[in-house]
């Protein structure tokens, strides 16, 4: 579950808006090429220069309101305090004997952010979050990331990843042999990144109703709340909206009361 913490809305809405635009073109260009419309091509390459140009903008403004934002306060700040370290640890082991589980994983307080993620044998929890949040919040948080442990998400989004690097070597070396070829193959990436969003939210999905199962609805409700009021709430390619999280969390409470009482 990492933060969009310091990720603009306009920036996450310029990715997905990008890789979109980038497919839709692609698509459009293919099928000029393929049925050699006269009229189709030149729209399109035109098009396609006009968007690049304007990404570059884009781009570069977001690149440098990022680095303002997160780069250059994480580069002045101290070390996590051992406070933090300390509260980290025991809130860990306390969510870990809730949910009955023993992975093998550290815990890590990470500088300065309002989010946590998984990274490879590490929890890592941003000390900003940990500062503002009651025990209980931090202990959806972190149940939410055992989640993706425990149901082995890492290897999905490795065999993913490892996809996305093989498409990539392949559009690069395609590149130098036409112009079509290396148009079709961002496609490609593009088409790869529109079809991995409902896999992503699945398995962040799949990781809130494992930890709400093992440490209570209302936890994780507090968790996704308290990540919502400190992180941006809308669509994007890793993560549902914390909104439509929140509500899947109450609803599954709900099916469940429900079902025990006509049990």
């Amino acid at each position: 579950m990492r933060s969009h913490e310091g990720l603009t809305k306009g920036f996450i809405w310029f990715q997905m808006l990008l890789v979109v635009s980038l497919f839709v073109l692609g698509v459009l260009y293919a099928m000029g090429y393929w049925v050699s419309n006269w009229l189709v091509s030149p729209v399109v390459n035109t098009a396609l220069v006009v968007i690049g140009w304007l990404f570059t903008v884009i781009l570069a403004t977001s690149i440098f309101e990022a680095a303002v934002k997160i780069v250059l306060p994480a580069l002045s700040r101290k070390p996590p305090s051992i406070e933090s370290k300390n509260r980290l640890s025991n809130l860990a082991l306390e969510t870990l004997h809730r949910m009955n589980a023993n992975p093998n994983v550290r815990f890590v307080v990470g500088k300065r952010f309002s989010g946590a993620y998984v990274r490879k044998d590490r929890i890592v929890v941003g000390e900003r979050l940990l500062e503002g949040s009651s025990d209980e919040e931090i202990i959806g948080v972190v149940g939410h990331e055992v989640g993706h442990l425990l149901k082995r998400h890492k290897i999905v989004r490795g065999f993913t990843s490892f996809a996305t690097f093989v498409a990539f070597m392949a559009v690069f070396i395609l590149a130098g042999q036409s112009d079509f070829a290396a148009r079709l193959g961002i496609t490609t990436i593009a088409g790869f990144a529109l079809a991995g969003m409902p896999l992503n939210w699945k398995l962040e999905y799949t990781a809130d109703s494992f930890a709400a199962e093992r440490l209570g609805a209302n936890t994780m409700v507090l968790a996704l709340e308290k990540l919502r009021a400190t992180n941006y709430d809308g669509v994007s390619f890793s993560h549902p909206p914390l909104s439509r999280r929140i509500r899947r969390i109450q609803a599954l409470s709900i099916f469940s009361t429900t079902s025990w009482i006509h049990a």
